[in-house]
Parts: structure tokens; C-alpha cells; sequence
């Protein structure tokens, strides 16, 4: 009885994010409370459908495929903060000048053979790496808000 009642929250949910109703019942059930990121939030979420061929699970085969439909017809919208990108360049810097300190230290003590100085270069690299990509992902973002303030 209770798997029925959540997935009749289930429905009543998608129905409201649909018809974009400024209510959606997620705390009605334990489902939908569980799956209300993945429906109501910024991800993508694929909702797999499956029936039958055999004429004995029609009603159930169809009932699936308005069910499917129904999702089908969700629209979430992604944001992305800025600010969070601009936070985590400042933390790779960070830990890019802390790397970059410890290397010279052991450079200036004649250390850099020790595996310690190896896994820093590594690790440096990384965040040079990652660096590089969050600063293409912070124009890319840039361009985007341009060209959607031109229009």
C-alpha cells in the first residue's frame, strides 16, 4: 500500500513540475522527497520505461507509457554561480603558490631527488591542469551571459 501511495505522489509531482504549479508535493512521500533533486533540481534525469507485448499487460503498458510521456514533458533548468567558479580558481591558486613554495624549499636544500618533491611536481601539474580548465569553463560562461545580454 505504501509503494502505491508514493508513486501516486510520484505522479502528482511530476504533474505539478509539468504544468509548473508553484506547489510540488515532495514531502507528501519518502520516494518523492529522495528523488526531488533529480526532478525539481539542476541534474539530468532519465526516466526508463519498459512494457510489454503481450496483450494481458496492455493496461499496464500503456499506463507505463503515459507515465513516461509525462516525465518526458519535464524541464529542469541548470544554474551555475559564478562565483563558484571564481572560488575555486582562488583555491587552486592557493594550492598552486603553497606547491610551488614547498618545490623551491626542497630545490634550495638540494632535496628535489626525494619521491616527496616527485609527487609534488605531480601534483602541481594537476592543478595547473584543472586551472587551464576551469579558466576556459569561466570564459565560456563570460561569452554565454555576452551573448545572452545581446540579445
Amino acid at each position: 500500500v505504501e509503494i502505491n501511495s508514493s508513486l501516486l505522489v510520484l505522479g502528482k509531482c511530476i504533474t505539478s513540475l509539468v504544468e509548473q504549479r508553484g506547489h510540488v508535493p515532495y514531502y507528501e512521500s519518502k520516494l518523492t522527497m529522495l528523488l526531488k533533486a533529480a526532478l525539481g533540481g539542476d541534474s539530468r534525469t532519465i526516466a526508463l520505461v519498459t512494457g510489454s507485448l503481450d496483450h494481458r499487460n496492455a493496461d499496464q503498458t500503456l499506463q507505463a507509457l503515459r507515465f513516461g510521456e509525462q516525465c518526458s514533458m519535464i524541464t529542469n533548468h541548470t544554474r551555475m554561480a559564478m562565483s563558484s567558479v571564481g572560488e575555486a580558481l582562488a583555491a587552486i591558486d592557493q594550492a598552486l603558490k603553497v606547491c610551488t613554495h614547498s618545490m623551491t624549499s626542497l630545490e634550495n636544500r638540494g632535496k628535489s631527488h626525494l619521491p616527496s618533491y616527485r609527487k609534488l611536481v605531480t601534483r602541481f601539474q594537476q592543478l595547473s591542469a584543472k586551472r587551464s580548465e576551469l579558466d576556459s569553463v569561466q570564459t565560456g560562461l563570460q561569452d554565454l551571459k555576452l551573448s545572452g545580454e545581446r540579445h
